[in-house]
């Protein structure tokens, strides 16, 4: 079963392991986004009208009713889990925020476009395993 998940890398790591001075495999810590788009009465994904592209969102869980701030969800996974680099292009609607740039857009947009430019090939590779 091949699963496609869109991810930020945060950080690559490598556990210490002790017993018989073996390795663990390298280890990424990513957050993660999710297929946000438009879908067919058969749940299948569909590209954005006008732009032809998917829409990614940031994947967030609600916090506790306590706090009032949403939690990105993350995850940790092996190096060799990931095959592909994607580019994505944030969401801006009728007008840009002008503090936006590309040092910070990641942290501002919550909403983003799978870039089909880049590779269309590896585009629809990714999308049609999905689907």
């Amino acid at each position: 079963m091949i699963v496609v998940q869109a991810a930020q890398v945060q950080i690559i790591f490598q556990l210490i392991y002790h017993p018989a001075r073996m390795q663990s495999p390298p280890l990424v810590y990513v957050q993660t986004f999710t297929f946000a788009g438009w879908r067919n009465q058969d749940g299948v994904l569909l590209e954005e009208p006008n732009v032809d592209m998917y829409l990614l969102k940031w994947h967030f869980r609600s916090a506790p009713s306590h706090v009032h701030e949403r939690v990105q969800m993350g995850d940790v996974i092996p190096l060799t889990d990931i095959l592909y680099p994607v580019d994505i292009i944030p969401v801006f609607g009728q007008n840009r925020d002008r503090h936006i740039n590309s040092s910070n857009a990641l942290e501002i947009c919550n909403s983003f476009y799978l870039n089909n430019f880049l590779s269309k090939d590896l585009y629809h590779v990714l999308l049609s395993d999905f689907a």
